[in-house]
């Protein structure tokens, strides 16, 4: 960012304006999809198994309730992500941009 080519201060006011009008459009965006993710979609999920499964129900022999099976998909995928994450990131680092 040292170059004063890369500077946004050098780029026209109608640039930096479109600049500015899709940072502020990814900083809601991203405030949307965490709240959604964290707040709402976790309750939305117990509701719709309640009304599917009951109160709680049985998969492989195991009682899972709304909640405890969000917690276990939630749990299962940040381990996939955990796991994966060095071996993608190896592949990722062998192949030029």
């Amino acid at each position: 960012m040292n170059d004063k080519h890369d500077s946004v201060a050098n780029l026209d006011k109608k640039t930096r304006s479109a600049i500015r009008g899709w940072c502020i459009y990814d900083w809601a965006n991203s405030a949307f999809f965490t709240s959604a993710g964290t707040a709402i979609f976790p309750i939305y999920f117990v509701v719709a198994f309640q009304a599917a499964f009951g109160s709680q129900t049985k998969i492989f022999g195991i009682t899972f309730t709304g909640s405890s099976l969000w917690a276990l998909g939630v749990s299962l995928s940040a381990l996939f992500v955990a796991l994966s994450s060095p071996i993608l990131g190896a592949i990722a680092d062998t192949k030029p941009l």
